[in-house]
């Protein structure tokens, strides 16, 4: 499986956390009640219980619809999957005896605003849960390491009981052996990636000859790109450059300093060697993805082959560098009534600032990465996104927005499109 949201590498990608929130203690009355509503016989309770205890000791932290293919495959039809969600929407309730395993969401880890369900809960190892413990540990997983281990019935239920021989949380519950050629790829990884100190960087500068001023015009223009096109090749920023600033850059000039920004921190793109096709810029946002690598091949395989590359204004770049540095999404719509009119109803959500932000840039990227949407699955993905955020839509509201998100997907300029908007590329391919 890939790397989980929830074992980001990178701190700073993540909430700060703040003090845990632990689910309500349950009196045992109403434990008992509601556990008798699950079809489940007590051997098959006892199954769950142990197994969820092995869970959180192998794996550390795992969600909870990561674990259920894991456990039915190790145990294939011992419990249905209704069941199995039952069951730990209710032990998230259960402290009795002192659980070998916690059920919680981002809400209770991190304070977030989004809400969680019962399948994106995670479990987790309660000696995580000791001051900034969660982030310590999941700062240990390695995000080469694409599968969980799987070992037999029996020994899988003794890691309930911490006999975990050689396998570590940290692997995924592999034992370093079984996992040689990836820890091998990520310490390569890290060599080329890795932050240089000051006087490294200071250095390179000197033989790119960066003044501050260059170097923060290249960011501006990496930054801008990477978020209106997703994924840009080095020549077309170098296009792009040339339109703006005539002569300013030279192509190795850009290509140094593409390589250099390998070893800065906190920048909102990344450049990668995409092969035959050289080096590209890439939007950090497809990198912060539950599955990096699928993001990326999902969107090159979206982007339309036919069409030129959308060249930006100065300003338009501007206003798209700064919204990519902030970690916000730039309304970027060619149509300016049709832009007010969504942004004031989005504004109009209530909740706390961080929820409506958080609900604001989903619903803008909704147009950004797809372009053409039918009334049921915007609805559906409104609904989805409000829920997460923890905003109040409401259905007279929901409906407005319905109305008001054609007009404006029409003519919001889209990363599959190379930067133009649906009314642009239609026109362009009736040339």
């Amino acid at each position: 499986m890939a790397q989980a949201d929830y074992l980001m590498a990178d701190r700073d990608d993540r909430p700060e956390q703040s003090a845990f929130q632990m689910p309500e203690a349950y009196a045992e009355a109403r434990l008992a009640r509601l556990y008798r509503q699950i079809p489940l016989s007590a051997a098959d309770e006892a199954l769950l219980r142990r197994a969820f205890a092995a869970a959180a000791s192998l794996y550390g932290v795992l969600a909870l619809e990561d674990f259920w293919p894991l456990f039915n495959a190790m145990f294939p039809g011992a419990v249905p999957a209704r069941a199995f969600f039952a069951f730990a929407k209710v032990a998230r309730h259960d402290f009795r005896d002192g659980p070998g395993f916690f059920i919680l969401g981002e809400e209770e880890l991190w304070g977030t605003p989004r809400r969680s369900t019962a399948r994106d809960r995670l479990i987790v190892n309660p000696a995580y849960l000791d001051d900034e413990g969660y982030a310590d540990a999941i700062d240990l997983y390695h995000p080469h390491i694409e599968t969980y281990a799987r070992l037999g019935a029996d020994a899988f239920l003794a890691c309930a009981e911490g006999n975990l021989g050689e396998r570590r949380a940290a692997y995924k519950g592999h034992a370093p052996g079984e996992v040689a050629e990836a820890l091998a790829e990520a310490e390569r990884e890290d060599a080329a990636f890795a932050p240089w100190d000051e006087e490294t960087l200071r250095a390179r500068r000197d033989e790119l000859r960066l003044d501050a001023p260059r170097e923060r015009l290249l960011r501006t223009y990496c930054a801008a790109l990477a978020d209106l096109y997703g994924i840009v090749p080095a020549a077309v920023v170098k296009d792009v450059l040339d339109a703006h600033h005539p002569g300013l850059f030279q192509e190795e000039t850009l290509l140094g300093y593409l390589a250099f920004t390998n070893h800065l921190e906190g920048l909102p793109f990344a450049a990668l060697d995409a092969g035959e096709d050289g080096t590209v810029v890439v939007d950090g946002t497809l990198l912060d993805a539950d599955d990096p690598k699928d993001a990326y091949e999902a969107l090159q395989d979206d982007i339309d082959p036919d069409l030129p590359y959308y060249i930006p204004t100065p300003e338009e770049v501007e206003t798209l560098a700064q919204a990519a540095e902030e970690g916000a999404l730039a309304p970027c719509c060619a149509d300016p009534k049709a832009e007010r009119a969504l942004l004031a109803l989005l504004d109009a959500a209530k909740g706390d600032p961080e929820a409506q932000a958080y609900f604001r840039d989903a619903a803008l990227g909704l147009a950004r990465h797809q372009a053409y949407l039918d009334e049921e699955t915007l609805r559906d993905d409104l609904t989805h996104y409000a829920h997460q955020a923890g905003v109040t839509l409401p259905h007279a509201k929901l409906n407005a927005l319905c109305e008001a998100f054609p007009a404006y997907c029409r003519h919001a300029r889209a990363q599959p499109l190379k930067g133009h908007t649906p009314a642009e590329a239609e026109a362009l391919m009736l040339q």
